[in-house]
Order: structure tokens, then C-alpha cells, then sequence
């Protein structure tokens, strides 16, 4: 493997030295939008992040597994791994350290485990999206089954949708692929169908879910060592006031748009001009 040859994300994401050789993921995890959209029942959500009481056998094997805690500490009381803004931490790609793995990771932010590039999941959703067409809302069978298959697939048997509207598949793809660099070519598919501020909109109220990217969890008044991992003890804020770190934070449509690089404008400064329209050949 080696550095730029392996799998970063095992050392990007893992939570701590607790069930990583190398570990930067301490500040990262779901944000609450993207928690809010799991059911219960989504045998997916806890192989894409860790939250309180999650057990994994295959992470910390010397220690007997890995038992996820809000605020973990040691044996003296002391911190060991501390909580973040989300109560939750990521998951997805973290295969552990090198001895829970058969030594597929390595100490150059390498690991030798696949990162998802195209998934049958992806070919479920791409036809529904399809058979769609323009409409906002269905009731189509075909998407319907193809929809609901991947939901199955999840441990979802028992309610199926009887019908989907075209913000509730990007859901479905959202939870299916988190962490998978898919969602933003989702959103941009959705300005190119809907129009800017319908798509900025959507991402400004969390998919849907009403969080902005501000919201987190605070501890509540009276929260103690003893209860500090139960998660009813904390409360979702998403402003200053209430003593959160951040005021919503809202993208503008401007963010659809990249400045063209200076490297590029220097060198082919007609880049720099109006757009021309393309004249074939062969008109």
C-alpha cells in the first residue's frame, strides 16, 4: 500500500487511538439531519456511524470489542475518547487497527479496504430516477419495487412505500450512501431538474429534515458523569443563543458556481470572456 496508494478514510475518520493505529476522526461524524432520516429498524445505520450503546466485535479485538460511548473514560475517571457536536462518529470505511484486520492497515494513512465506486444499490435508484421522468411524486410499481428492494436489503420489510416523491428518494440515496461522495451530484442533479433555489433549499433544511448544518447536541442542565451517555441528556440546538457553536448557516445558490482557476484563466485567458454558442460542422 502506502501513502496516496491506500485507503485514507480508515485514519481520516476513526474515532481515536482506541480502534486506530492512526486517527483524525475525533471531530467528525453524522450530522443531525442525516441521523434524523434512519428508522430504527436500518440494519444500515450503525455500519455507517457509531452512537451510544453500538457494540463492534471487529474493532478493538485485544480489548474485546468496541463499545461506543458518548464520553468514554478510563478506569481513573479520566477522558479517554470525548464526545463531539454530533454524539455520533463515523463508521463507514473504519476497518480498526492493523492487528483487527489481518494487517490491512498500514501507518502511511493507508488501508486495504475498497472505496465504493459503483453499487448495485446506485443501479436500483438510477432506474427509479429514470422511470420517474419529471414527475415530483409516484406511484409506479417498477420505482416503487426498486426502491423498496434496497430498503429490504436494509431490514426495512415491514413498511414499504406506497408511493415516493422525488425529495424522498435523494433520502433513500442519502442514507444508502453516506459518506460515499455522492451527495452533492445529487443536489446538483436536483438544481439541474427543479431550478436553483428549490435544490438550495433543500439542502438548506438538512434534505428535508428540517436541521440546518448548525444544529448539534449540547449536554442539558444536570448532566453528570453518571448519566452523561444516555442520550436523553442532550438536547439538539443549532444557534449561539442557545449555546450552540454556530448560527444556521445557509449556502446560497452562488455555491453552484466555481471560480475558474488562475492557473487555467492565465494561461487561456478567453476563458475569461462570455460564453459563445457552439457551431457544429455538421449543422
Amino acid at each position: 500500500m502506502g501513502y496516496s496508494f491506500g485507503n485514507g478514510r480508515n485514519c481520516a475518520w476513526s474515532r481515536s487511538s482506541v480502534i486506530a493505529d492512526q486517527t483524525w476522526g475525533a471531530g467528525k461524524g453524522p450530522t443531525i439531519s442525516l441521523q434524523s432520516l434512519y428508522d430504527d429498524r436500518d440494519q444500515r445505520r450503525p455500519w455507517v456511524y457509531m452512537t451510544s450503546g453500538d457494540y463492534y466485535p471487529n474493532l478493538n479485538k485485544a480489548g474485546g470489542g468496541y463499545t461506543y460511548k458518548i464520553i468514554n473514560r478510563g478506569d481513573d475517571g479520566s477522558i479517554v475518547e470525548d464526545k463531539n457536536e454530533m454524539c455520533a462518529h463515523i463508521k463507514k470505511y473504519v476497518i480498526g487497527k492493523s492487528a483487527d484486520c489481518d494487517g490491512n492497515v498500514g501507518l502511511n494513512q493507508d488501508a486495504a479496504n475498497n472505496i465504493y465506486l459503483l453499487r448495485l444499490a446506485d443501479m436500483y435508484f438510477v432506474r427509479a430516477e429514470a422511470l420517474m421522468g419529471a414527475s415530483d411524486e409516484t406511484s409506479d410499481p417498477q420505482v416503487l419495487d426498486l426502491v423498496n428492494q434496497v430498503r429490504h436489503r436494509a431490514g426495512l420489510w415491514s413498511n414499504d412505500l406506497t408511493s415516493l416523491t422525488y425529495e424522498q428518494l435523494l433520502q433513500e440515496r442519502r442514507m444508502e450512501f453516506a459518506f460515499e461522495g455522492t451527495n452533492w451530484f445529487d443536489i446538483l442533479r436536483y438544481r439541474y431538474r427543479s431550478g436553483d433555489q428549490k435544490a438550495i433549499d433543500f439542502l438548506n433544511s438538512g434534505w428535508g429534515t428540517g436541521y440546518n448544518r448548525s444544529a448539534m447536541y449540547i449536554q442539558k442542565d444536570g448532566t453528570s458523569t453518571s448519566n452523561e451517555n444516555n442520550m436523553s441528556q442532550y438536547q439538539i440546538v443549532d444557534n449561539k443563543a442557545e449555546w450552540g457553536a454556530y448560527d444556521p448557516i445557509y449556502i446560497s445558490t452562488e455555491a453552484f458556481k466555481l471560480p475558474i482557476p488562475a492557473a487555467a484563466s492565465t494561461t487561456s485567458p478567453q476563458l475569461l470572456g462570455q460564453p459563445v454558442d457552439y457551431v457544429s460542422p455538421y449543422n
